[in-house]
């Protein structure tokens, strides 16, 4: 009799432990948890969440105000998304836009357009052929030190990135010192691969040299000969979806922003990656 009921005991406490760890793994399958419901992949499928926001002007989500909500597919031919936003202005215009830095946000993408309910509301939907958003899966503004034969040490400074890949600087030898040689860095980021020309002054010289940014953003190369960027990492780069004013965007072949009333924007919280692919 003992020995059943201990068995029992046993029993009941294994059926628990598993229940418990089913409960754990489920949760752990679940997107994080934003202040409007779930956000990101939603576990391992092709969709994922982002929030958008009203900001203040030092970019601090605005107590009690607007906001919406998108879903929206990490890869396929077409970008599909379903975007609903909420205390919106009753009766007002509203552009959804893919928007890439710097501005005025040359080659920005109008994925859509609605106008706000008498209740603020906006539903916007739709699917866009937009190509990889973002365009570059990296991102290297900021400043560098440029380790050449782990000899020679340049200070490199990269202010400006474009949505093809393209980038431009500045820079100078020997790093952190009176500069014997001023550099004009100009180069191209494809894939995880990276191009960098400089040209020296006094000169004429120049070089090119070529090499691969690493999954934890380390850059490197071997040609024209070992070299690699110190104190400093490149950064995945991720593309901003705003909710903007109708007036204030161009959507055309050279679509930009025109104007500049944030106070009527939402912005994102989370930056998103979509990757075009032939395959639904």
């Amino acid at each position: 009799m003992r020995k059943n009921i201990i068995q029992g005991v046993l029993g009941g406490l294994l059926v628990i432990a598993l229940s418990i760890t089913a409960v754990t793994v489920a949760l752990a399958a679940q997107p994080p948890k934003g202040e409007k419901g779930l956000k990101g992949q939603a576990g391992v499928s092709n969709t994922a969440f982002i929030e958008l926001w009203q900001k203040d002007s030092d970019w601090k989500i605005v107590a009690d105000g607007a906001w919406g909500k998108m879903k929206y597919n990490l890869q396929g031919p077409t970008f599909d998304y379903l975007f609903n936003g909420h205390k919106l202005v009753p009766g007002t215009d509203y552009q959804l836009i893919y928007y890439p830095d710097p501005w005025p946000g040359n080659g920005l993408v109008c994925l859509g357009a609605g106008t706000a309910n008498e209740e603020g509301d906006v539903h916007i939907i739709g699917s866009t052929d937009t190509g990889n958003l973002p365009a570059v899966n990296w991102n290297v503004l900021g400043t560098w030190k440029w380790s050449v034969l782990n000899t020679y040490l340049h200070d490199i400074v990269i202010d400006a990135q474009n949505l093809d890949g393209t980038f431009s600087g500045h820079g100078g030898y020997p790093a952190g010192e009176s500069y014997i040689y001023t550099e004009v860095i100009t180069g191209q980021i494809t894939g995880n691969s990276i191009t960098i020309h400089t040209v020296y002054a006094p000169g004429p010289y120049s070089v090119t040299a070529s090499g691969e940014i690493a999954s934890d953003g380390t850059i490197s190369g071997t040609n024209p000969w070992s070299w690699k960027m110190i104190e400093g990492k490149a950064k995945p780069a991720g593309a901003k979806i705003w909710l903007v004013l109708s007036g204030d965007v161009k959507c055309n072949e050279s679509s930009h922003m025109t104007g500049w009333n944030s106070d009527g924007y939402l912005f994102e919280y989370d930056s998103i990656r979509y990757t075009e692919t032939d395959v639904p």
